[in-house]
Order: C-alpha cells, then structure tokens, then sequence
C-alpha cells in the first residue's frame, strides 16, 4: 500500500487528482486500514474544491492515523477547509475532534489555533489577535525545545497567516501586508 499512497500523495500535492485518487484507492483496496491515505484524498478533494468530501477524508486519516504528528496535520487541514469554506457546521464536528485528542504539547497548540480561527469565523478579529499574541510565546517555547542548538530561526506561517487575517478584518493592512511577507520570505 505505501507505494501507492505516496506516489498519489505527491500526484494529488501535484494536480494531478485523477491519478491521485487512482493511487490512494489501490492503497486502500490493499490495506484497508492505510490510513494516510484517507488524509491524502483529503488533499486530492481539496485540490478539486470538493469541501465536503475533503473534510471527511481528512477526519477520516486524523482519526484513525496512529501517527500522532500525522494526525494533527490531518485534523488541522480539516480545520483550514472548513474555515476556508465557510462551513460553520463542518467547522465545529471537526473542533469537536480537536478537543478529543489526547492532551500534550501539539494537542494544546492546536487547541490555541481553534480558538483563534473561531474567534475569526465570529467576526472577532481583535479577540482572534489576543490570542494569537497569548499563543507566540507557547509556539517559541515548543520551537526552541525541539530545536535546541539549530541554527533555524522560529518560523511559524500559520501562526503568521492568522494574523494577518486578524489585522487585516480590522483593517491594519500594512501590518497584515508585513506578516504575508514574512510567510512568503521566511528567515
């Protein structure tokens, strides 16, 4: 089943969803329980701007991926859909999952970030940026814990798109403007 994951997982990265969705059925259809695979037609759907279907995937691989790294991605692309799509419904199933992750340290980021993107899909783009400013400081702590002695610079784009989308809904657009550079150009 992994080669067929991984070889739809970089056709569907790739826009090439049909043959994505070829691949990931095979690995499904030989291992059943593969599910990564789920996570990666969530990324085909995506591509495809099937939402719906997208959302499900990922919860799909989030829920029964045993790779807790994995299984934050996944769960964190369901969370960005949703958001993106407007989906208010299909956004609360997938904090409910959230909130049913096994509590550590990544468990409590995402949490962070559920906060903030639901303060930002009720209109709170100031309460969306206090939290975010609560979040950096757990963010560095977790970055320079796993990363002691690299010579990498923090680099949080999440953390830095939400801002942006904070500052922004409240109409500091050159602040916003620096943050997306900031993504776009990481140190």
């Amino acid at each position: 089943a992994n080669p067929y994951d991984s070889l739809g997982e970089v056709q569907a990265f790739s826009g090439h969803y049909e043959e994505a969705f070829q691949n990931l059925n095979r690995a499904l259809a030989l291992k059943p329980d593969f599910f990564e695979s789920y996570g990666h037609l969530g990324v085909a759907y995506e591509g495809m701007g099937d939402y719906p279907k997208a959302i499900e995937n990922y919860l799909r691989g989030a829920l029964e991926c045993v790779i807790d790294g994995r299984r934050g991605d996944f769960l964190s692309q369901a969370l960005r859909v949703a958001f993106r799509s407007g989906d208010k419904a299909a956004y609360h199933k997938v904090v409910q999952k959230v909130a049913e992750l096994p509590r550590n340290k990544q468990s409590e980021l995402m949490n962070g970030y559920v906060e903030v993107v639901t303060s930002l899909l009720d209109g709170q783009p100031a309460e969306a940026e206090r939290r975010l400013k609560e979040l950096r400081p757990k963010l560095e702590a977790s970055f320079n814990q796993e990363m002691k002695g690299s010579p990498y610079k923090p680099y949080f784009p999440r953390w830095n798109t939400l801002m942006s989308l904070a500052k922004a809904r409240q109409g500091k657009t050159d602040e916003a403007m620096a943050l997306d550079e900031e993504t776009i150009n990481p140190p």
